[in-house]
């Protein structure tokens, strides 16, 4: 039986399907509890999934069952696959994997309105300029037409030589200026679950354009954190792209802040 949403310290604002993984991830984390041998906390928990090969800190193993993160699939299936080793009993793990997957399928990306709104107008804004190169494109092929430069958006960070083109910089374009934005109004909650949220799909080099955009408007608290958001909790491979899109594009203290923040994850 699953615990009660009273105590569970979901937030109010999170999104049913969100609610019902975050529900579910907290009742298997019960049962480890009441099968270990052990004290079953968040640091032992993290470090016997490092033990089967999955880093993981503690701050965003909490997230994860407090619904602030959604987690990726390949952890659904390690958490239960260790939850099953370490009860032993399928029975009383509670819930089989497949159906635990599907309750995972069915969790909302995005918690927060802005972000979904921001999501939204990225969507629009790309069909705008696909839009916008065909018919260029239909200009370039018709004989005896003049023709003009490609419209560009010129996003030069950190006074690097780089032009960055619109469909790779408009998700970065608005989530700096959405955090920006609530920050400036006194929402600091929103503008930090805004960057939270965005950090998980931003590619390295949005992350890049997105903190060059906040450094240049002066919000530097917020560049700052979305960089730890970023070093910590996304993978080494994207880590070291965005540092070397930041060293390279004149950011070098930026880009060895996120390095630094991805060394200080739960060692192996």
């Amino acid at each position: 039986m699953r615990p009660e949403q009273a105590g569970t310290g979901l937030s109010e604002a999170l999104p049913p399907g969100r609610r019902e993984l975050a529900l579910a991830l907290q009742d298997l984390r019960h049962r480890l509890r009441e099968h270990s041998a052990e004290k079953m906390t968040l640091a032992r928990l993290a470090q016997l999934l490092a033990e089967r090969d999955w880093r993981i800190g503690e701050g965003q193993l909490s997230r994860y069952f407090n619904g602030r993160k959604l987690p990726s699939k390949a952890f659904i299936r390690r958490l239960h696959s260790l939850a099953c080793e370490v009860i032993g009993d399928d029975g009383a793990v509670g819930i089989r994997e497949d159906e635990l997957v599907k309750i995972h399928a069915a969790a909302e990306p995005w918690i927060c309105r802005a972000c979904a709104e921001l999501r939204q107008e990225n969507r629009s804004l790309q069909e705008e300029l696909r839009q916008i190169r065909t018919g260029q494109a239909g200009l370039a092929a018709s004989p005896g037409e003049p023709q003009g430069n490609p419209a560009q958006l010129p996003v030069p960070v950190g006074g690097g030589d780089r032009q960055l083109q619109a469909d790779d910089a408009a998700m970065a374009e608005q989530l700096a200026s959405r955090a920006a934005m609530l920050y400036t109004q006194g929402d600091v909650a929103a503008a930090l679950s805004l960057l939270q949220e965005g950090s998980e799909v931003l590619t390295p080099f949005e992350s890049a354009v997105a903190v060059a955009l906040l450094r240049r408007g002066n919000h530097s608290t917020l560049a700052n954190t979305l960089i730890t958001i970023y070093g910590r909790e996304r993978p080494e491979s994207d880590v070291i792209h965005a540092g070397w899109e930041l060293h390279r594009s004149g950011m070098p203290d930026y880009a060895g802040s996120m390095l630094k923040a991805a060394m200080g994850r739960a060692p192996a």
